[in-house]
Order: structure tokens, then sequence, then C-alpha cells
């Protein structure tokens, strides 16, 4: 059986995705990139958040440490996210790993029925 490298390769960008948005969103909120003060929330903002929350869904996570003051909670919440992740990327190698498989089989089946004799 050949065992395929993409789902642990999906996981380990799943998992570094999920770390590399923890300081751009942490740095866009302490350093206020795009001067809040104002009701409505910036395009940019906003295309920052659906970023995130499309490329790490487990991200949904933080509103467990929405009500924290400190940064323990946030960060180590982050961290789960990050790795749940990774997780979620897994799986998501492991079926387009099945449906590869799954389609080459056919391919090859049809392959084999319409060869003559």
């Amino acid at each position: 059986m050949n065992r395929s490298k993409l789902p642990r390769r999906l996981a380990v960008v799943g998992v570094a995705i999920g770390l590399a948005l923890f300081p751009i969103w942490w740095s866009a909120i302490t350093f206020n990139w795009f001067h809040l003060p104002t009701p409505e929330e910036p395009k940019l903002m906003s295309l920052l958040e659906d970023t995130m929350f499309t490329l790490c869904p487990p991200l949904v996570l933080e509103v467990l440490a929405s009500g924290s003051t400190g940064y323990a909670v946030p960060l180590f919440i982050w961290v789960v996210a990050a790795l749940l992740n990774g997780v979620l990327y897994y799986c998501i190698g492991l079926a387009v790993v099945a449906l590869g498989v799954r389609v080459a089989s056919r391919r090859a089946t049809i392959n084999k029925q319409a060869q003559p004799g």
C-alpha cells in the first residue's frame, strides 16, 4: 500500500497557519492599525477577520477567552485552536487522498473494460 504524505503535510500547514495568524491578529488589536474609534468596521479589518475564520475555523474557541483580562488564556486557546486546525487539515488531506484513490481505481476499471480481448 502506498502511503500518501499529503495529509501529514496539510496538518503541518494547518498548524502553521493557525500559529501565524496569532501575531497578526494580536498586533492588529494592540497597535490599532485601522484606527477603530468609529462605529463602522473598516473593510480591511473585516477581510482580516473573515480570512482568519476561513483558514482556521477552530478560532471559534476564541469566544471562551473573551472575558479574560490576561494574556495566558487567549494564548492557550489560540494554541489549542492551531492544533485543532492541524487535525482539521489532516482530515481534509485524508479525504482528498481517498477521493484520488477512488478516481484512480475507477479509471483503471474503465480502461480494463475498454481493452479488447
